[in-house]
């Protein structure tokens, strides 16, 4: 057992193998000495020769009956007997009994690194028979370490990572002027041209809106333009045309309406 412990049970970056021990006076009351001269037996009588066991010695306990311990229970409700013989009938100190109970000292457990057991092992099966599962419980524990390190990595959130000035400035606040939008003028907004003395009276000019182009002879009202020295013309009588300058050579449109 010491020998399994100094080569599995220190390996770095790597998981290691723990031993247990668990004292126990049910079989044939083979282990009589108190908990406090157990070390001392070990160490100089059975197996003796100055053997120290490197793992550590629970207290005395059952592990069958009435009174076993809770550990046991557990084990032997997820593992059952590796033989169908329990013990001799001289040997058997316990009440109840159990088809699954423990038959002798010295049967071994293999746990896994997520607390589940793996196997169960006779009273004769040697700690040198069981290194091979014991090797590759470890590289499956490993190999699950690695494998949850790398998820924790990747789940690291993005916000964590330092973010530059940029991405914290705050949003400097835009003028109210950036944003307005040009007004558009009103139908009463329309500059009036000031009256020029002897100037016949003007008709109200109609604005087309944004309109970059000069009023044509096509335009709904146009803009008449002061003449110097006009004078205003009395209204001709009804069913009169208009007569004509002789200067321009060119007739003038009547104003008046025509009767059809």
């Amino acid at each position: 057992m010491n020998e399994l412990q100094k080569k599995y049970g220190n390996r770095t970056g790597q998981c290691n193998l723990q031993l247990f021990g668990f004292p126990c006076n049910q079989f044939g009351y083979q282990e009589p000495a108190e908990n406090d001269e157990l070390l001392n037996c070990i160490k100089y009588v059975r197996p003796g020769f100055g053997y120290e066991p490197l793992f550590p010695l629970a207290k005395k306990g059952d592990v069958n009956g009435m009174y076993e311990h809770p550990i046991y229970t557990f084990l032997k409700t997820r593992c059952p007997a590796p033989m169908g013989l329990i013990a001799n009938r001289t040997d058997i100190t316990w009440q109840p009994i159990r088809n699954n109970d423990i038959s002798w000292n010295f049967q071994k457990w293999l746990i896994k690194h997520d607390g589940q057991p793996f196997k169960r092992y006779t009273s004769r099966t040697t700690p040198q028979a069981i290194e091979n599962d014991i090797v590759m419980l470890l590289d499956d524990c490993t190999a699950a370490t690695k494998q949850s390190q790398q998820s924790q990595d990747n789940a690291v959130p993005q916000a964590a990572q330092p973010q530059s000035p940029q991405a914290n400035a705050v949003p400097q606040q835009q003028s109210p002027q950036a944003n307005a939008y040009p007004q558009k003028p009103q139908a009463n907004d329309v500059p009036q041209r000031p009256a020029t003395a002897g100037a016949q009276p003007q008709a109200q000019t109609v604005a087309f809106e944004h309109s970059p182009q000069q009023p044509s002879s096509d335009s709904v009202a146009l803009e008449t333009q002061p003449k110097p020295n006009a004078f205003v013309q009395p209204p001709a009588p009804v069913n009169q045309t208009q007569p004509q300058p002789a200067a321009s050579g060119r007739k003038r449109r009547s104003l008046l309406p025509r009767r059809h």
